[in-house]
């Protein structure tokens, strides 16, 4: 049954992704025609919608891949204080703001691990924290510990100053439930399928790391991601 849902997922992947590719694609050229100031504000107003619809599609189809047990993650080598700064120069540049990091000078230059599976949550949470921050103050720090000779247990805190999550929504991990938000109705003030964090959960669970969450209403909130990788020498 597995095998046919991950073929079914597959195909529906390729087939959603083939033409907004094209999409995108057709719309960076468009960018780079003569285009006067309406035309091209009405460009970037396609392309911004184009890509939230891409992102919110590729959400979908991650968590229903990462719901079978069958699902394979990655294991590739990579420098964790470099994937960290390259999420992060990529959301101040998205929405220009600058989101403060604390990255420990004697952090291992190389482990091996789910690269692929880390660089989602963290993604993830970051966007999370910028979109609730309202022009706020979000802080990374990422910290280490030796569990054995070479294995190490990475922890990345994403905090935010914004207006904290209610305590209901604590309780239970509920906060973490899929497709919902800490305001359900189609007036809540932030957009987004309510699909992120339960997808850094599902993530987290795989990968046999931990998710929490510290928040206080009115003062922001920490989500604290936690995994376990092996060293590598330089």
């Amino acid at each position: 049954m597995n095998a046919a849902k991950n073929n079914f997922l597959e195909i529906v992947s390729h087939e959603l992704n083939t033409p907004m590719n094209g999409i995108l694609g057709f719309i960076e050229l468009l960018q780079d025609t003569r285009l006067d100031e309406e035309q091209s504000e009405c460009v970037t107003t396609i392309r911004d919608c184009s890509l939230k619809y891409f992102e919110h599609v590729q959400d979908m189809l991650t968590y229903a891949k990462l719901s079978m047990s069958e699902s394979e993650l990655s294991k590739l080598s990579f420098n964790p204080a470099t994937m960290l700064l390259k999420l992060i120069n990529e959301e101040n540049a998205a929405v220009e703001v600058q989101i403060q990091s604390d990255i420990p000078e004697d952090l291992p230059q190389y482990v091996s691990g789910p690269e692929s599976e880390i660089r989602i949550v963290l993604r993830k949470l970051l966007q999370n924290a910028v979109k609730f921050a309202s022009g706020g103050e979000v802080r990374v720090a990422v910290r280490f510990e030796h569990m054995s000779e070479s294995e190490i247990r990475l922890s990345f805190e994403v905090s935010d100053t914004g207006p904290g999550i209610a305590p209901e929504y604590l309780e239970d991990g509920k906060i973490f439930d899929a497709f919902s938000q800490g305001e359900s109705s189609l007036a809540r003030p932030h957009e987004g399928l309510g699909l992120g964090l339960a997808l850094c959960k599902s993530i987290s669970d795989r990968l046999g790391g931990a998710l929490l969450v510290e928040s206080e209403l009115g003062k922001g909130s920490q989500f604290t991601f936690t995994v376990d990788v092996r060293e590598e020498e330089a």
